[in-house]
Formats: C-alpha cells, structure tokens, sequence
C-alpha cells in the first residue's frame, strides 16, 4: 500500500502516523519546492540563444541597426549570466557616487513606475528575483541601486518617475544621468501595454536638451497583441527619427517570457567595452 494510502486510512482510524511517515512527507514538500524553484529559475531555463527567444521579426519592417553575431549573442550571455552579479550599494545623495567602491562603465536604467526596471536587470542576468528587488507596487524603487556585473559593469537602477516617484527625483535621477560621466548609455524602458505618456516625452526631451546617448527599450511586450505592438513601433519610430541622440532601433523585450533579452545584453555589452568577438 502505498504512503498516501496509509495515510489516509490512519487519519480514519483516528491513528498517529508514525514518525518515519511524517518525516518522507516533509522531505517530499522540500523537494517539491526544491523542484519548482530549480525549474522556474533564469538560469535553468536559458541556456541556449535561439531566434525563438528573438523579437527582432518584429522589427523587420523597421531601421535594424545592431545585428550582433551568434559568437557575439553568446559571449555577452556568457559575461551576464555566468560571472558573478551582486548588488553593491543603495545611493541618495549625488555627491556620494565619489564613494563607489569600482570604477567601471554604468549602465542606466530609467523610466516610469512600474515600467519594469528591476525586472528586466533580474532577467538578462538571469538571477530570478534574487538581484534587483521588485515589487507590484508602482514605486518600489527610492534609490539609485547599483548592481556589478563581472565586475566589468555597473547596471543603474533609478526611481521610477511619474506615479509615486520621490520628491527628490530630480535633484538625484535627473542630475545622475545629466552629470555622471561614468554612464555610457540610458535604457530608457516604456510600458509596451500603455506607450509613451507626457513624463516619458519628457524624459526624452531631457535627454535631448543635454545630448545623452539613450535607447528605447520596450517592455512586457508578452502581454501586447501583434497588431497593438506593430502600431506603438510605428508610433515609436516616428518619434525616434526627430530625435538626435537616440539611437535608431528600438528594442522589444519580454523578462516574462525571456524573449529579447540577448540582443539588449548583447547591446549593453557593445557599449561597455566589453565585447571581444567580431564576424
């Protein structure tokens, strides 16, 4: 009879179960949860590049400026994935930033609450949760949260603007991405769900005023219909030509999913100097 069985048939009888019973049932929820927790992980799951984890068919009716190489894809999943990602410290004063403990390329993450930041920085690291800090709430982020990857780069994780952003956003955000002459590009992420909105145009237009190097970065495009997603690329390209220092693709990425990922990492990695392979 098997374990359950007995189980069953001893809390009928109105028996204690024997101490070795309760003891297999413990042990089988452990590696239950084990099991669910190795099988939902980042780094379990992605393991090879492949054009199904690509949103680049999305783009194939618009600019595609960065087609980086298959040796390329999986160096830049190499340095993400498999050298050590930590996080190193929470910033809320600017003139602090002297006080970092590396010196190396910065990576910014910006855009509205809730837009995904911390999200997407756990997925192309593929860390889970257990990076970034994330939350449901809109405005989770207070802090310029600083995270190394490899120790070859700094990944940014700024305070959402728009709904609940502190009201320091400015004097720390606004002035980090202006004057921090360690940032080398800003991922400027946009609800692919809910498009751009006033904060971001005026993000955008910060960007513009004070010629900073940024990307558009779509996110939780999993949850957008084709059709939906192939108008808000339009919309987004129409814009992306009156700018001067955007640069001239857009990237359409899913953490959910785990789609786009490599070619953002692949990018980022471009940016920071850290990309050995060529064709």
């Amino acid at each position: 009879m098997s374990f359950y069985c007995l189980k069953h048939v001893a809390k009928l009888q109105h028996c204690a179960i024997p101490a070795s019973f309760r003891l297999h049932d413990m042990l089988h929820q452990q590696w239950r949860l084990l099991l669910i927790s190795w099988s939902s992980s980042y780094a379990f799951r992605e393991r090879a590049i492949s054009s199904e984890h690509s949103y680049y068919y999305l783009l194939q009716d618009f600019p595609v400026i960065f087609e980086p190489s298959q040796k390329q894809l999986t160096e830049a999943q190499t340095l993400f994935t498999r050298g050590e990602s930590k996080f190193v410290t929470s910033i809320l004063e600017y003139d602090k930033l002297d006080k970092l403990p590396y010196v190396l390329p910065e990576i910014a993450f910006i855009g509205r609450s809730n837009a995904g930041k911390s999200t997407l920085i756990n997925a192309i690291c593929c860390a889970g949760n257990k990076l970034a800090r994330t939350s449901k709430k809109p405005g989770h982020t207070r802090l310029l949260n600083f995270y190394t990857i490899a120790n070859k780069l700094l990944l940014v994780d700024t305070p959402g603007y728009g709904f609940r952003s502190p009201k320091y956003f400015e004097e720390l955000v606004q002035r980090y991405i202006v004057d921090r002459k360690r940032l080398r590009n800003s991922c400027l992420l946009i609800d692919s769900r809910q498009g751009f909105k006033s904060n971001d145009l005026d993000a955008l237009t910060i960007m513009e005023d004070y010629g900073l190097s940024y990307q558009i970065v779509l996110t939780k495009v999993d949850c957008v219909t084709r059709g939906n997603m192939l108008r808000l690329l339009n919309d987004v390209y129409d814009l992306i030509h009156k700018t001067n220092c955007c640069l001239p693709q857009v990237f359409p990425v899913s953490a959910k999913r785990r789609k786009g990922l490599a070619e953002l990492r692949c990018f980022i990695a471009s940016t920071t100097n850290n990309l050995k392979q060529t064709d």
